[in-house]
């Protein structure tokens, strides 16, 4: 992957996303998208300088996938996302930005009966996910 071309066009992307150009904001990020071909450098993460900008690259491509959701629904694709977000969702349970587009989605499909997850992996971050509850023991053991 060319990781200065993913960040400029990135960069461009959330321009014209900002610039209220939805539809030639999604075509780009797509495209930045289409560049990520796996991990950063898998044989050498052990470098702590790769294995930063790996972390780095990795975060920016989830955050350009969420401006791309944005662009998407602002488009008035909501049906089209429904299925990438829950995914996203679950592969990313603690990005609360992804949960709300995901909402979004739905209510905009008039589907506002269905959860914004469907699986406990997509439910709101669980005991599992932070290795306690959430709400404590007192709440839990009423």
């Amino acid at each position: 992957m060319d990781a200065w071309r993913f960040e400029r066009m990135v960069s461009s992307g959330r321009a014209l996303l900002d610039g209220g150009d939805p539809a030639a904001a999604s075509a780009v990020l797509l495209e930045a998208e289409a560049l990520w071909r796996g991990p950063v450098l898998p044989e050498v993460v052990d470098v702590e300088d790769v294995r930063s900008l790996a972390v780095r690259l990795e975060e920016r491509r989830v955050t350009a996938i969420e401006d791309r959701m944005t662009a998407e629904l602002a488009l008035g694709h909501h049906s089209a996302v429904i299925g990438e977000l829950t995914a996203l969702v679950e592969a990313h349970p603690l990005r609360e930005g992804l949960r709300a587009q995901l909402a979004v989605a739905f209510y905009r499909s008039g589907r506002q009966a269905e959860p914004s997850g469907r699986s406990p992996t997509a439910a709101a971050p669980s005991a599992r996910s932070w290795g306690s509850s959430p709400v404590g023991p007192s709440a839990t053991s009423r």
